[in-house]
């Protein structure tokens, strides 16, 4: 969800709501709540939206195969196929739940935009429904303060169901199908379940890409998933042709896929509603691109909190891989009652994201970091900054580098004689704070407000001052910042105000 009006932090984060039918994600967002919209509203998903791609690799590739013909015009720059849509229930058509993220707050600017918008489409209209139409299904709570939510519906005069010349398109559906599995499969599987208008008339055009999928571990997981989803799930799935042999259809059409005749409704919690594990992230964590680039998109979630000077540790510029690698200092973690620390009574700032889903993936993850342990945040010494509470009963943890434990803890640093090794430095000449990293934390905390980023700034122990100088403005072309980091004046004039010592 976004802010509505700009508020202060994120208590008052969703005054309206939005939800996507379609992929679960709108925007770029730093939570999403995964809902059930009741039968009885009496709307479904439906396969039956026209659009076209301007990809134009993709588009010539199609061309070659249909030989022309509605999917393939200007010269093979446009190519219609068939996407879904959240349209009212027809007259003999059974009632349906629909699985969806309620996903973005729209600002008093940003709704007036889309409610403009949607007045002068001829396919669509913006609806506004009652927040009790919805339900929760998994841990992240409706928003308190929401009484609507907006949904995109499609109008009956542009019902059209996938045809030869537009057909269902796999890279369509693999995009759709790997968000609804950041919230587990059981959700993908809803999905499925209660989307009507599968057709056969669908197109595996993911061929030339399927190498690219397979470089890596997590592409080959995702499409080994989403096509073992399909088979078992997907009514029509035994149709979806390549393009090698999709033209067979344009002789001998395939079968057509019957939509259910009885209510289709989905009842209960999914599974993710059990998750037992959240982790704290304090630095580029914050930043919800560089937090699902690490932990996944089921870290896209996650809840502003701050932590009370009860708990032992804060955040702190003294990580720096010696092994090799980078030779710079980024965010680790300090004793709060370290002689170096001159704000001990300081808040801490930052996220908490689900983390793994049980003991067992847990144990494995504190295997694969060496040099830390594993550290539980008391539940009494954090507190919410938006809407949405901490679970309740779950474990939030972070992992501390050794070398800041207590002397006496068995997992502390040690010298080859036995004694406590040094603590780990504050940034240094051969390794100091980059510019680069700095950015990325505030963007993420800007995402809540700059309110939370003064918090964060003034919650963290050991920037560089007049004593020990060393950061490195390291952004690409740092005499024209505006050419790499477009907010750089609002980071700039953030840190000046909070840093006047420090940051020149």
């Amino acid at each position: 969800m976004r802010p509505a009006g700009r508020k202060p932090i994120a208590k008052e984060r969703a005054q309206t709501g939005g939800m996507c039918p379609k992929t679960g994600c709108f925007g770029n967002l730093n939570f999403g709540v995964p809902v059930r919209l009741k039968a009885e509203v009496g709307l479904v998903r439906h396969w039956d939206v026209q659009a076209y791609t301007t990809d134009a690799s993709n588009a010539r590739n199609l061309q070659g195969v249909l030989g022309g013909g509605a999917l393939a015009c200007q010269d093979g720059l446009e190519n219609h196929f068939t996407m879904l849509g959240l349209r009212p229930r027809q007259d003999g058509e059974p009632e349906s739940t629909v699985n969806g993220v309620i996903c973005m707050a729209y600002s008093d600017d940003e709704l007036a935009t889309a409610k403009a918008f949607y007045a002068t489409s001829a396919g669509s209209v913006l609806i506004k429904l009652p927040a009790t139409h919805f339900e929760a299904v998994s841990w992240p709570s409706m928003p308190p303060n929401t009484p609507h939510v907006y949904c995109v519906v499609t109008t009956s005069d542009t019902f059209q169901p996938p045809t030869f010349d537009s057909p269902i398109l796999q890279t369509y559906l693999d995009a759709i199908l790997t968000d609804f599995m950041a919230y587990g499969e059981d959700f993908a599987e809803e999905f499925i379940k209660t989307t009507r208008g599968w057709s056969r008339y669908w197109l595996d055009d993911r061929e030339e890409d399927l190498a690219n999928r397979l470089d890596d571990a997590e592409g080959e997981y995702e499409y080994e998933h989403v096509m073992h989803l399909l088979n078992r799930c997907a009514p029509g799935a035994d149709g979806r042709r390549p393009i090698a042999t999709y033209a067979q259809y344009h002789v001998c059409p395939p079968e057509p896929v019957e939509d259910p005749t009885e209510k289709t409704e989905c009842t209960g919690f999914i599974k993710q509603k059990g998750t037992n594990y959240f982790c704290f992230g304090m630095g580029s964590l914050i930043n919800t691109p560089s937090r699902v680039g690490t932990a996944g998109k089921v870290a896209q979630c996650a809840i502003p909190i701050a932590i009370s000077k009860d708990y032992e540790f804060c955040p702190c510029w003294n990580f720096q891989n010696r092994a090799g690698g980078s030779q710079l200092t980024a965010g680790g973690m300090v004793k709060r009652r370290d002689p170096r620390n001159k704000t001990p009574d300081a808040e801490t700032v930052g996220v908490v994201y689900p983390g793994p889903d049980d003991e067992a993936k847990m144990l494995a993850q504190d295997e694969r970091e060496i040099g830390y342990t594993r550290y539980n945040i008391p539940l009494e010494c954090m507190r919410s900054l938006g809407w949405q509470p901490l679970p309740q009963g779950v474990t939030v943890f972070q992992y501390v580098p050794n070398t800041e434990l207590d002397d006496g803890h068995p997992a502390r640093t040690r010298n080859p004689d036995g004694t406590p090794s040094p603590r780990a430095s504050f940034p240094s000449r051969e390794y100091p704070l980059p510019q680069t990293y700095v950015d990325v934390c505030i963007l993420g905390c800007l995402e809540y407000s700059r309110q939370f980023a003064t918090k964060w700034i003034e919650g963290f122990v050991g920037w560089p001052s007049a004593d020990n100088p060393f950061w490195l403005n390291d952004r690409p072309y740092s005499r024209q910042p505006w050419l790499h980091e477009p907010r750089h004046k609002e980071i700039d004039d953030l840190l000046a105000s909070v840093l006047p010592g420090a940051y020149a």
